[in-house]
């Protein structure tokens, strides 16, 4: 309500015009909403199927040595990007379905064999199927960084270890260069 004023703004309006207006205005709010869902979830389904194909490519041209968690962890995630992408073409299998549920339901208001709207049950796992892609791409990434922390941590543990060996090659030849000239002179 407008604060010093009692009557609503659309009081004396003609109701078959505002009737008219509101379901132009909520058609593009709906509208507008499903285009955003579906973008989020292609998104997904990209950034997944891309993750997958990445990482498959990094193991296989890299011979990394994976310890028992890493190796865990790295098919922990592979998993939850498969079932991300899974559920992402899920979502749009029943978004189909409510899509073509809701146009009856319009055409059916329309000629009078219905009253009032009803949401399609398809729509219950549309929200299911956007959740459950949306929270499993997220715990892929986490364990993906969690992944790229242990594999960085273990690197550096290796490029450290270099130094020693080679210095433990290096004094050796050292020493077997020094002992070589007192040979020669024997």
């Amino acid at each position: 309500m407008i604060a010093g004023s009692d009557a609503h703004p659309l009081e004396g309006s003609d109701p078959d015009k505002c009737y008219e207006i509101m379901m132009a205005e909520r058609a593009t709010l709906i509208s507008a909403r499903r285009e955003s869902e579906d973008n989020l979830i292609k998104n997904i389904i990209t950034l997944s199927s891309g993750l997958i194909a990445l990482m498959a490519g990094f193991v296989g041209q890299l011979s990394v040595d994976f310890s028992i968690v890493e190796l865990g962890l790295f098919s922990f995630s592979m998993g939850t990007l498969v079932t991300a992408v899974i559920a992402g073409m899920a979502e749009s299998y029943f978004s189909s379905k409510a899509y073509l549920a809701q146009q009856v339901m319009v055409e059916d208001f329309f000629s009078r064999k219905i009253s009032d709207f009803s949401e399609p049950k398809a729509n219950k796992f549309v929200r299911i199927s956007q959740i459950t892609s949306f929270v499993l791409f997220v715990i892929a990434l986490i364990s993906l960084a969690t992944l790229a922390v242990s594999l960085a941590k273990d690197n550096s543990n290796v490029r450290q270890a270099e130094p020693t060996s080679s210095s433990a090659t290096s004094a050796t030849s050292a020493t077997t260069a020094s002992s070589s000239p007192s040979t020669i002179e024997d």
